[in-house]
């Protein structure tokens, strides 16, 4: 519909390709959709965390009560979010109409921290990249009505962004959303001025041509542009593509996306290398004393530090979904700091060496009398129900697993037991 009034105004047709990507691991996609209710957008929202690293919206009209809605569009992003709806009173007082939210993908987590805001027309969270902090804040910049308090409310939200920025540590600003202005606006001067006090560069209004517009009334005659894209100049060096996706009508806005090159670490992708494996090996407690555990246990478990964000939280009145993975990940660096530091306490407790098969593909390859238990901690070994596998020993045939076996013994958890020597068969 929107495209076919273009036509009928005489205006040349703006391009409905949007560029895709291969995306390495340190690129960064963002995309801002100013949605006019996340509940009736949801479907669309959702589509957008499948096509980005961080999505913002703008006008999700949700109260504080309903916010974690939001926590539900994917199951892999994190949300931080805003309510233009103040409830804390008798009565309700703000702007049912508004509300910002962010939604990261949980592989940023490393490197995304939360940032309170002053202002209801904003969310922030910092984000760490190949040249340095980022401050991103998706905004929702006040409609001209045509009065002076209009221009005032414009000057206080962009007075606030600034003095954010300058509080946080961030070395780049990202400002991206809906700024109800457009190059022909009251709200123009403004905006030219929040641009060079922060030294900013407007990457979609270099970029794309004239005929783009982000927003277009339910009449489909006014057509405007008025979200923008305002980042540093050194992340806009990096600014790979700017597009507004014109195929998404559940809103009046259109979503507006840019793609950073090589602008995250690449420790943002999940690394597992630290994780217990799920088959742990059963421990002898028996060979293990008390008074030695208690003291290894104190060491392990005072490295592990409570995340700062539960110390913030607000407990059963929390909303942010990120908090639930910060438990979830403080839970298992517990139990590994519990399984690792009882796996030395043991190692270093027993000594003596262990007698056992070498066995492969059923058959009995070799007697192994001398390898100690520390050594097959070492190896990195997986319990199973016939025997510990180890996939790394050289001059055996590939393709099938390696098994030591203690004949002589049921229970995997005495195999520690075994004595030195021992030549059963």
């Amino acid at each position: 519909m929107a495209l076919n009034n273009i036509i009928d105004c005489g205006l040349s047709t703006p391009s409905m390709v949007c560029h895709t990507h291969p995306e390495p691991a340190n690129n960064l996609s963002v995309c801002s959709y100013n949605c006019r209710a996340v509940k009736n957008s949801i479907m669309e929202v959702r589509a957008l965390c499948t096509q980005f690293d961080i999505v913002v919206i703008q006008e999700h009209w949700l109260l504080p009560s309903e916010l974690a809605i939001l926590s539900t569009v994917h199951n892999d992003f994190h949300v931080h979010s805003t309510s233009a709806v103040d409830t804390a009173g008798d009565i309700r007082s703000g702007r049912g109409y508004g509300g910002t939210a962010i939604l990261y993908h949980k592989t940023l987590s490393n490197v995304a921290n939360v940032v309170e805001c002053n202002t209801v027309r904003c969310t922030a969270i910092t984000v760490g990249t190949n040249v340095g902090p980022l401050l991103l804040v998706s905004v929702y910049m006040p409609t001209d009505y045509g009065n002076s308090d209009d221009i005032e409310d414009y000057l206080e939200v962009c007075a606030s962004i600034t003095s954010l920025y300058s509080l946080v540590d961030a070395v780049n600003l990202l400002v991206i959303g809906d700024f109800n202005c457009s190059t022909y606006s009251r709200f123009y001067s403004v905006f030219q001025q929040f641009v060079e006090d922060n030294c900013l560069v407007c990457a979609d209004l270099t970029r794309l041509d004239l005929n783009t517009f982000t927003y277009c009334h339910d009449d489909g005659v006014n057509m405007t542009w008025i979200d923008h894209i305002l980042c540093s100049k050194m992340l806009d060096d990096s600014v790979k593509d700017v597009c507004v996706h014109y195929d998404f009508i559940c809103s009046d806005h259109k979503p507006l996306s840019v793609w950073f090159k090589n602008l995250v670490p690449k420790l943002c992708a999940t690394d597992d290398s630290d994780t217990v494996p799920a088959d742990r090996l059963f421990f002898d407690w028996s060979n293990i004393q008390l008074s030695d555990f208690e003291r290894s246990m104190s060491s392990a478990l005072s490295c592990v530090d409570i995340p700062v964000h539960l110390l913030r939280c607000n407990g059963h009145n929390c909303v942010n979904s990120a908090h639930r993975d910060y438990i979830d990940n403080y839970y298992c660096r517990i139990i590994d700091a519990i399984y690792k530091s009882t796996s030395a306490l043991l190692i270093e407790t027993l000594s003596n060496p262990i007698g056992l098969l070498l066995c492969q593909d059923g058959q009995t390859m070799c007697k192994i009398t001398m390898i100690r238990p520390k050594q097959l901690m070492c190896i990195g070994v997986n319990v199973e129900s016939l025997g510990v596998v180890w996939n790394m020993l050289p001059c055996i045939r590939p393709g099938l697993p390696l098994t030591f076996i203690d004949p002589t013994f049921q229970k995997w958890n005495t195999i520690y037991e075994h004595p030195e020597g021992s030549e059963a068969a």
